[in-house]
């Protein structure tokens, strides 16, 4: 396992950002956080600075309230590397494979719940909403933290060490604008709308004395 996260023929580094994957299942949830350094001749390395994974409570929890949960997960080990890690970061970059989770973050707190809207709040009190981005469950590489991994399968603990492939495109692929899915308004975490009709009685017989 390589535990230099900057390679020694690696020249000036341009370019250093941060990535943090986060993922969700029925049984746990977790997070993976990566460095991709871009040095003075364009050449990218990327490499993995922390995971984390945690057991879901016994409490049945739904899942996109694991996936929030995930989320916010990203958003705290975030702040730790930074004050931890002693390199100029350029920015961070956060990932979810739930449409649902990054509407709940860039929707209105207001809307929801007090459960979804406490986390939303956290995340956008630590970051912008211009940060989140999806990526699909398979390039994902909290996936791993969450469900397990299998030590026979060298493409995805190729991915957990490295990150996904497209982190390593000189290209940034991040820097497309993506539209995300519009929340359903069926969606069990918004607040019910209650409407309340009145009606004004006047008492003929009082008016008259």
């Amino acid at each position: 396992i390589a535990r230099a996260i900057k390679p020694k023929d690696s020249g000036t580094v341009t370019s250093c950002t941060l990535h943090h994957f986060s993922d969700a299942c029925e049984t746990g949830y977790g997070q993976s956080s990566y460095i991709r350094l871009v040095n003075n001749k364009g050449k990218v390395h990327c490499s993995l600075l922390i995971g984390k994974s945690r057991v879901a409570p016994l409490k049945y929890i739904s899942i996109p309230r694991l996936e929030l949960i995930a989320a916010t997960l990203s958003i705290k080990v975030s702040k730790m590397i930074r004050e931890e890690l002693d390199m100029e970061i350029e920015d961070d970059v956060f990932w979810a494979d739930s449409q649902v989770v990054l509407c709940y973050i860039k929707s209105d707190v207001r809307r929801f719940k007090i459960f979804v809207a406490n986390r939303v709040q956290q995340i956008r009190d630590n970051s912008r909403t211009e940060q989140w981005h999806y990526v699909s469950t398979g390039d994902n590489p909290a996936d791993d933290a969450s469900r397990g991994l299998d030590s026979k399968d060298q493409d995805k603990i190729k991915r957990w060490f490295e990150g996904p492939s497209f982190l390593w495109n000189k290209t940034p692929r991040w820097s497309i604008n993506e539209q995300a899915n519009q929340l359903s308004e069926e969606d069990p975490e918004l607040k019910k709308v209650v409407k309340v009709n009145s009606i004004q009685m006047r008492n003929e017989l009082l008016l008259r004395v």
